[in-house]
């Protein structure tokens, strides 16, 4: 596919935004690359103001036969905000905090919000997004939406999918829908639509029908997947309830455009407590981690033998033992009145290999 879009079609785009779009040398050559070792040199880059920018961008784009590549902050180390179509990046303009329901505790946003930027207008609440990627002081919504994203809480705070309530989306054919969990005549009534949300919810119904049995047996047994399609728990087997807000999370932008987002929120802990338990070698730290699991920890990390030599060579930490070849990092969420007890449990799992 040619990168480049014939630049008399342009100046014809631009002046149907709100927002712009930009098709200069300098601009392309920046969005080629994202925080992976790909590159790839887009057509253009757009910078929607709203909802029916990203579907003049989506209409333009189909007319001209290329893609279009969502971007948030361009933070994934796997390629997947890099392309050869038109590059739509919502974090300049889209970035608006819509709604806040400190009662129901969610908040809806544009996909351009940061989520630290987010979580600190959320703290006078005492609330906020659990999912916490590391990239969390320059990620988007949006971003974090479409890859799944999780975090080292992700032990007890799952990923982002399971914090969607409802998405505002924008397809390929540039059709607006919004998509949520759905059941009994909400569900009949959508699947009787003569358009495009209801085309999508009934063929999903029906491929989940069609192919229950292999979804149940093929699909991976673990806590946190972000590959492919999730089928498994985007519609029920037998097709009474569709949720395809979760379809669209680690979708990666193939499925839908993000417009708008309304997310879960959880209470903030009154506390966290940190403890660092070392171990003779890696194979112990491992075996202790299915016992520590069971504690209910925030966070385990595992620190293999050339992170504590750093840390003894570089900063001189005397806590680390020399002798110690791993470490398990614990964290836990809890009251203050409880910290130790709760502390010394996850503490006495992590040792009892």
């Amino acid at each position: 596919m040619s990168t480049d879009i014939p630049q008399t079609t342009s100046p014809s785009l631009s002046e149907t935004l709100d927002g712009e779009i930009d098709f200069g040398e300098t601009t392309r050559t920046l969005y080629s690359t994202d925080a992976s070792i790909y590159q790839q040199r887009p057509a253009g880059v757009a910078f929607p103001r709203n909802r029916d920018d990203v579907r003049r961008v989506v209409d333009f784009a189909r007319q001209q036969g290329t893609s279009v590549i969502a971007r948030g902050a361009g933070s994934s180390l796997t390629g997947n905000a890099i392309g050869e179509g038109i590059v739509l990046d919502c974090s300049r303009h889209m970035d608006e905090i819509v709604d806040v329901d400190p009662d129901a505790k969610t908040v809806t946003v544009q996909p351009g919000v940061v989520l630290d930027e987010l979580n600190d207008s959320l703290e006078e609440d005492g609330l906020y997004v659990a999912p916490d990627p590391s990239t969390s002081s320059t990620c988007t919504i949006g971003g974090m939406i479409a890859n799944n994203a999780a975090g080292p809480h992700s032990v007890k705070h799952g990923t982002t999918r399971e914090y969607i309530q409802r998405l505002e989306c924008v397809l390929a054919d540039g059709s607006h829908v919004e998509f949520h969990r759905r059941e009994g005549e909400d569900l009949e009534a959508v699947c009787e639509h003569d358009d495009r949300a209801g085309e999508v919810h009934r063929v999903v119904r029906r491929l989940a029908r069609e192919h229950a049995d292999e979804i149940e047996t093929q699909y991976p047994d673990i806590d946190r997947n972000s590959s492919g399609y999730d089928l498994e728990t985007s519609v029920a087997p037998d097709g009474s309830w569709v949720d395809l807000s979760r379809l669209i999370s680690g979708s990666e932008g193939t499925l839908a455009i993000i417009t708008e987002a309304t997310l879960q929120l959880t209470d903030r802990p009154e506390t966290r407590a940190v403890s660092l338990v070392f171990y003779d070698d890696l194979i112990a730290a491992a075996d202790a981690v299915t016992a520590v699991l069971e504690t209910d920890p925030s966070a385990v990390e595992l620190i293999d033998d050339a992170v504590l030599g750093y840390a003894r060579d570089a900063w001189e930490f005397d806590l680390v033992p020399e002798d110690a070849e791993a470490a398990l990092l614990l964290e836990i969420e809890t009251t203050r009145a409880e910290q130790h007890d709760d502390l010394e449990t996850v503490v006495s799992a992590a040792r009892t290999t």
